[in-house]
């Protein structure tokens, strides 16, 4: 029989409830010691603030009075000043003026105006079509019909010289068809967390769909492959693939 004592609790959620229940007896017996020191805490915290400083209103500043000037000073200095326009001096032909025209102000310069960011409709056009791009660019420009024939016919041929350099054939198609799904995700996601379920969606839902028909069709073919080293080949020649058959819709 082995030593020590029997294992009290043998869950964890048997333990837990032990716990709680030892924390609220403890609790029972010491709640107005318990709540005194809580009391205190709080009222040592808050006495701990110290008061901001009131402002000190500002004085209003009396509004300084110019001198006036004697009536009789301003009328002579006005009159000596119209008597030396009107006599002029001897030496000039003509009078002079006693303004001075002012300079035609010049337009400014004109700026170009300020350039807008781009909207999110714009912005996500130009993703739409960039996606598309890459994945002409990743099938060779190539319907789904004439894309699996292709890899079908490079399949055999590199199967009669090296079966391994035959397998990554699928290897590289698959990761970038991945890697271009793996961006129409992200694109998608942020178009329906922004629009919803409106025409930027729309675009990336169209995309996404022809991607992953590109990927699942390339997966039934290397099951194909899988089953026998010729196995792709002859169901090939004979015509007896999914993708080759009349009723096949892409």
């Amino acid at each position: 029989m082995p030593g020590g004592r029997p294992r009290l609790y043998k869950t964890v959620e048997e333990k837990k409830a032990a716990n709680r229940a030892k924390t609220k007896k403890f609790y029972d017996l010491n709640k107005e010691e318990l709540n005194e020191a809580k009391r205190n805490k709080r009222r040592v915290r808050r006495d701990a603030v110290k008061p901001a400083k009131p402002r000190t209103p500002r004085t209003p500043q009396k509004p300084q009075t110019k001198a006036r000037e004697p009536l009789l000073t301003t009328h002579r200095s006005e009159k000596a000043v119209a008597t030396a326009v009107a006599q002029p001096s001897t030496g000039d032909t003509h009078p002079r003026s006693s303004t001075i025209s002012p300079k035609p102000s010049q337009p400014p310069p004109s700026q170009p105006p300020p350039s807008q960011p781009p909207t999110f409709e714009l912005l996500n056009s130009k993703r739409v079509s960039n996606t598309w791009e890459q994945l002409a660019e990743a099938v060779n420009s190539r319907p789904l019909v004439e894309y699996l024939t292709w890899i079908c016919e490079s399949f055999a041929e590199r199967q009669e010289t090296d079966l391994e350099a035959a397998g990554w054939l699928f290897r590289d198609e698959e990761t970038k068809l991945n890697r271009i799904h793996e961006l129409i995700r992200t694109y998608e996601t942020e178009a329906y967390t922004l629009e919803g379920c409106g025409k930027s969606w729309k675009e990336w839902q169209v995309l996404r769909v022809k991607v992953q028909g590109y990927q699942r069709e390339l997966c039934e073919i290397e099951c194909e492959a899988l089953i026998g080293p010729g196995q792709l080949a002859q169901d090939f020649r004979r015509k007896a693939l999914p993708f080759q058959r009349p009723s096949f819709s892409g």
